[in-house]
């Protein structure tokens, strides 16, 4: 059963990567719920999560509320669930020490 589920993760996960995000896949509004919205999550996300940050007094909704209860896209899933892509994201820094001039 783990082995067949297993299977099933790396095989939605092969979809995902060769469809690319100009398919119908993508699109499609689909109500996710239970195992099977933590399971698109995690292929759709590849394990990197936003941290949501309330700052407002209004309940918040959550995932489940907004996929399960209705339907949506596996691209507002990405959108507003997935953390940076690690493979893409390039993170810049800027050195602000003084460097020494150099005289010839």
């Amino acid at each position: 059963m783990k082995f067949n589920l297993i299977l099933l993760v790396l095989c939605m996960a092969f979809i995902v990567e060769s469809l690319g995000d100009e398919h119908p896949y993508w699109d499609k509004k689909v109500r996710f719920c239970g195992s099977i919205l933590g399971d698109e999550l995690s292929i759709i996300c590849k394990g990197v999560y936003n941290e949501h940050q309330s700052y407002s007094s209004k309940p918040k909704r959550n995932v489940a509320d907004e996929c399960c209860k209705t339907a949506c896209t596996r691209r507002y899933l990405k959108v507003n669930y997935c953390g940076p892509d690690p493979e893409t994201t390039t993170i810049m820094t800027a050195d602000t020490t003084p460097q020494p001039e150099l005289y010839q």
